[in-house]
Formats: C-alpha cells, sequence, structure tokens
C-alpha cells in the first residue's frame, strides 16, 4: 500500500515569518540549542491525518473543499497570535507561536466530523485544537533550565485566513522535513 504523511494547514504571511524568524536572536531562544524551523515550512497546522493510502487523496481533496465552501461567507476570519512559549505543556521540547482563532478551531471540528463520516482517518481524535506554530525544536538531550519553565514573550500579531492547504511531510533523518503543497483550498 502506498502512503503519504499528510497534514491540513494553514499558511502565515511572509511578515509574520519574518518577524518568527527574528526571535532566534533574542533572549532567551538565541541560548537554548535548538534547531529552528525554516521559514517556508512555518504554518499552522489543523488537523493532523498521519499516513494516508494515496488512493484515499482524491476523497480527502473532494471532502476538504467541501468543509471549506461552509466557510466561504464567514465574517470572522482573523487568526489572532498572542504568544510565544514553551511546549507542549507536558514536555517542553519545543518553542511556539500560540493563539487563538475561531475560524481555525471551526475548521478543526468541520473536518474531524467530515472525516469520521468518510472514513478518512486522522490522529488524536479526541484532542482539542489547539492553535500553535513550531518555530523551534530542542536539540536531543536539551533540557529546559528551571527559569524559563513558565517564560512567555507576547507577541501581537495577527492575519485573516484566506486559505487552507492540503500538505505532504516528507520525514528525513536528521533534518527537517520537507513540506510539499499537494493542493491550495481558498476560502475568500
Amino acid at each position: 500500500m502506498n502512503k503519504k504523511r499528510i497534514f491540513i494547514a494553514s499558511p502565515i504571511p511572509p511578515k509574520i515569518k519574518e518577524a518568527i524568524l527574528n526571535l532566534k536572536n533574542k533572549e532567551p531562544f538565541s541560548r537554548i540549542n535548538c534547531r529552528f524551523t525554516r521559514k517556508e515550512n512555518l504554518h499552522i497546522t489543523i488537523l493532523f491525518l498521519g499516513y494516508l493510502d494515496i488512493k484515499k487523496i482524491p476523497l480527502l481533496s473532494k471532502k476538504v473543499h467541501q468543509v471549506a465552501e461552509k466557510f466561504l461567507n464567514e465574517k470572522n476570519r482573523e487568526v489572532f497570535l498572542n504568544k510565544v512559549c514553551f511546549g507542549p505543556f507536558f514536555k517542553l521540547r519545543m518553542i511556539w507561536v500560540t493563539g487563538e482563532s475561531k475560524i481555525l478551531e471551526n475548521l478543526s471540528k468541520e473536518l474531524k466530523k467530515e472525516f469520521e463520516k468518510n472514513q478518512i482517518p486522522f490522529k488524536n481524535k479526541e484532542r482539542e485544537f489547539l492553535l500553535h506554530i513550531t518555530i523551534a525544536r530542542f536539540q536531543k538531550g536539551v533540557v529546559l533550565p528551571k527559569e524559563l519553565k513558565n517564560f512567555s514573550l507576547k507577541v501581537g500579531w495577527k492575519f485573516s485566513l484566506k486559505k487552507i492547504q492540503i500538505m505532504e511531510s516528507i520525514l528525513k533523518p536528521k533534518k527537517q522535513p520537507e513540506y510539499i503543497t499537494l493542493e491550495e483550498i481558498s476560502l475568500i
């Protein structure tokens, strides 16, 4: 069976990507031994599917389009990015930008419903949507100093969601994954 590692994502505007990349030269991030995400890989995961049989990709595409159509007249498209912190909260091993967005939260819920109805498998069925952008991963063995465990940096970035993407993730040993946009779906 031929499979691809798939997720549904929101792209991030170039100005916000630049602001995120500028963080690696700021305290305390500059002193943590971590690998920063490449600019072209920065995104918000709406729903991670994992390995999907390539025969299901046309059905997946059709269902993502159907869900996207429900949001064409959505007035509130705002995505708010308000904090840089360490995550995930149960095992700190990344630097995240977190925030909130009703449209992304609702897209995630609708995609889950549609995928379940159509037997398109996805990961973390029970987990609530948590808006975050992974901007760096700690190098193996790095433990965050205790004084930084509750650290957060307030930011005030926002953008209007105009499209979503069906993405393929190709894992590469000892390197960052390669992300390929399989399809972009307009929300306007």
